[in-house]
């Protein structure tokens, strides 16, 4: 474990992401193969767009947007996608044992276990990768958020006091952080 820590963790979950996006490629293409199953077709192909969108969305988080809440927002997806996997894969593990001549269920199809037991396979695979994932993004949180110090000039901590007196970028009617009497001060009797 001393070897993972001596090693760029950034370069380690971006690895790890990529190789997220190589699965999620195959999961992609048995989706499309098995998307004519009823009543779970459309929910495998559904499920590879998911993923799709979830390496790329953590890919730019990871690269480009490192504020805290959207750290946060990728390791709650990425808690979610994991899930995800693991029911797809008990799903599609399931239904690979069909019997391709038993129709005698209402909507029910068995026309591809090879491709059914693929699908569960790559969803496997997806779950292993994406829980290491997961649990590295957890434990390296904090080397991925970049500490925004664009907020540290509300409510008087950063500028002058007398910026709204000298036609700076204050709020009209406070100066130094305290209200000033710069409003219309008419009663309801001078309606």
């Amino acid at each position: 474990m001393d070897q993972l820590g001596d090693l760029d963790h950034e370069k380690l979950i971006t690895a790890g992401l990529l190789l997220q996006g190589v699965f999620v490629l195959c999961y992609t293409i048995c989706s499309f193969v098995v998307a004519s199953t009823a009543n779970m077709g459309f929910n495998a192909v559904l499920t590879a767009l998911l993923y799709i969108f979830y390496v790329a969305g953590t890919y730019h988080v990871l690269q480009r947007s490192k504020m805290p809440l959207a750290i946060g927002f990728v390791l709650g997806v990425s808690v979610m996608i994991t899930f995800l996997s693991l029911m797809t894969a008990i799903f599609w593990g399931q239904l690979s044992n069909c019997s391709p001549g038993y129709y005698d269920v209402k909507r029910y199809s068995c026309t591809n276990p090879s491709a059914y037991g693929a699908t569960c396979a790559f969803a496997t695979l997806l779950f292993l990768i994406q829980l290491f994932f997961t649990s590295a993004l957890v434990l390296w949180r904090d080397e991925f958020i970049q500490d925004a110090s664009a907020y540290d000039d509300i409510h008087g901590g950063g500028s002058s006091s007398n910026s709204t007196s000298a036609g700076g970028g204050g709020l009209p009617g406070y100066e130094g952080g305290a209200q000033q009497a710069s409003y219309n001060q008419s009663t309801t009797a001078d309606l």
